[in-house]
C-alpha cells in the first residue's frame, strides 16, 4: 500500500467517523427537546392540578364560585385572594400561549388549555378578572384572549356548569341503575 492509498483510506475514515458523529448528534439533540419538553408538560400537569385542588378546595371553593359569577357582594377579602388566584391562572396559560408559539409545546397539548381558558371566559368574573389584569400580561396573549372573548360575544351563551354537569350526571345514574356498562367498566 503507498502512502496516497493509506492517505485516501484514511481520508475516507474520517469522513465515516464525522458522518457518524453528525448522526449521533442530531440524535441526542432530538432526544433532549423531547425530554424538555416532557420537562415542560409535567410540569404543567403538576400546575393545573395545583390549580384544580384550589378551586376545589373547600375554604376557597365558595369564593372561586363567587368570583367567577362577579357577585357584588363579595367582601375585600375573598376579592384579593380570587384577584391573586386568577392572575397566576392567566400567567400558567400564558407561559403555555407563548411555548406553544414558540414551538415548545405541540397543538396536541396546546388545544385542551385553550378550551379550558375558552370554559374559564364563559365566567363575567373572570373576564373581569382579565380586564383587570390585562396591563400586567404580554400584548399579544392580551390580543389572543381578547379575540377568543369576541368570538365567544357573537356564540350564544354556554349554559352555567351545573347546568352541564346535571344531565351528565342524570345520564349516567339511569346507566347504571339500568345495569348498562360505564365508561369505567368497559375500559
Amino acid at each position: 500500500m503507498t502512502l496516497e492509498e493509506f492517505y485516501y483510506i484514511s481520508q475516507i475514515v474520517a469522513s465515516v467517523a464525522v458522518l457518524a458523529s453528525l448522526i449521533y448528534l442530531a440524535l441526542q439533540t432530538r432526544q433532549t427537546a423531547k425530554n424538555q419538553q416532557a420537562q415542560m408538560h409535567a410540569t404543567r400537569v403538576q400546575l393545573v392540578r395545583a390549580d384544580s385542588s384550589r378551586m376545589g378546595d373547600p375554604a376557597f371553593a365558595p369564593i372561586w364560585r363567587a368570583g367567577t359569577a362577579a357577585e357584588p357582594d363579595m367582601d375585600v377579602e375573598s376579592l384579593v385572594q380570587f384577584s391573586v388566584f386568577t392572575y397566576g391562572l392567566l400567567q400558567n396559560v400564558q407561559e403555555t400561549y407563548h411555548g406553544h408559539l414558540e414551538g415548545m409545546i405541540n397543538s396536541r397539548r396546546w388545544e385542551p388549555t385553550k378550551r379550558a381558558l375558552q370554559q374559564l371566559l364563559d365566567a363575567p368574573g373572570f373576564r373581569a378578572a382579565f380586564q383587570y389584569h390585562k396591563p400586567t400580561l404580554d400584548g399579544e396573549f392580551v390580543a389572543f384572549v381578547e379575540k377568543l372573548i369576541a368570538d365567544k360575544n357573537a356564540a350564544p351563551a354556554p349554559k352555567p356548569p351545573l347546568e352541564r354537569w346535571r344531565p351528565l350526571f342524570a345520564a349516567e345514574r339511569n346507566a347504571a341503575q339500568a345495569g348498562a356498562p360505564s365508561a369505567e367498566s368497559a375500559s
